[in-house]
């Protein structure tokens, strides 16, 4: 299932318990965001529809867990950019200014096999993070890949 960037950034800051910023996309502000409950439950956004009912359940209850246990909210977005877009870019517009700063944003882009982290996490924690995943991401293993990223990130949170 795939949606468009704006939507998305809208979804998140939903889920985040935010609304967008001013100035932000019309459409969004307008309207709710109409994406899936399981999808903002679980915390896994899959637009490059590229994780199996299967493994989203699974990637959206190791979430659920994450955040119960060690209070920390980690939200996990596919994501294709498009139109020249970044994944700095798409990361900003699902983030945004108004994001919960205790928030981990974790985008993956399949298509260029390629992890960007967004949130309260060292330099050296993103790299530690970005490196479990980038493997099985290559590999076309994508539930893998989120695996082991939420692997290494379990050990960093404490």
């Amino acid at each position: 299932m795939r949606f468009p960037v704006p939507l998305v950034a809208a979804a998140m800051l939903a889920a985040c318990g935010q609304s967008p910023p001013p100035g932000g996309d019309p459409a969004a502000a307008g309207q709710p965001a109409r994406v899936a409950d399981g999808a903002l439950r679980g915390r896994v956004i899959d637009t490059a529809d590229v994780l199996t009912p299967i493994e989203e359940k699974a990637i959206a209850g190791r979430l659920a867990a994450l955040a119960a246990n060690q209070k920390k909210a980690v939200v996990i977005v596919t994501v294709v950019p498009k139109n020249g877009d970044s994944m700095e870019r798409v990361g900003w517009a699902v983030g945004g200014k108004t994001a919960n700063p205790g928030t981990l944003l974790m985008l993956i882009d399949p298509q260029a096999s390629s992890v960007r982290l967004e949130g309260e996490l060292s330099p050296a924690d993103r790299a530690l993070v970005a490196a479990a995943i980038l493997p099985d991401l290559r590999e076309q293993r994508y539930g893998a890949a989120i695996g082991r990223g939420l692997d290494r990130l379990q050990g960093l949170v404490k």
